[in-house]
């Protein structure tokens, strides 16, 4: 097997279990670490790390012990050697979850969203008075005119 069929196999198996940008970040770590030139060659490194479906079955695992939520992941790098030239290749992201913000975070975005939710309320509010304030009147004084007319004909 080699890097490609065992980064195939470990974003097969992770697929559909964890979020993408988790199978991504876990296939850029295998990837770097198959490629980094520290005197192994690359099938050394694939019979070291084993099956990818077991890597795969660990990271789910270990991923339900957190909760099944992930935490907040701060940047990171990554150096490999490749054709004999050293490469440098960053990921830089952040990823905020529930279980990654402070308190004061989560109660700024629970205000928030009780503002969002109250103004909503009101908008519906003011739509059901402008409904049975103008919109039914209207329609029942067209009815009545129209039962009047259809009375005389």
């Amino acid at each position: 097997m080699g890097r490609e069929e065992f980064l195939a196999v470990l974003q097969e198996a992770l697929k559909g279990e964890i979020p993408d940008y988790e199978i991504a970040g876990h296939l850029q770590y295998y990837d770097g670490y198959i490629r980094e030139n520290d005197g192994k060659t690359e099938e050394e490194k694939l019979n070291e790390l084993g099956d990818p479906r077991l890597i795969a079955k660990t990271i789910i695992d270990a991923r339900s012990l957190k909760g099944g939520h992930a935490v907040y992941q701060e940047s990171y790098e990554q150096e490999y050697s490749q054709g004999g030239q050293k490469e440098q290749e960053k990921a830089r992201y952040k990823i905020y979850t529930w279980d990654g913000l402070t308190w004061y975070q989560k109660l700024l975005a629970s205000i928030v969203l009780l503002l969002i939710l109250a103004v909503i309320i009101v908008i519906a509010g003011v739509g059901i008075h402008i409904f049975f304030a103008v919109v039914l009147p209207v329609l029942a004084v067209v009815f009545i005119i129209r039962l009047l007319m259809s009375a005389f004909r």
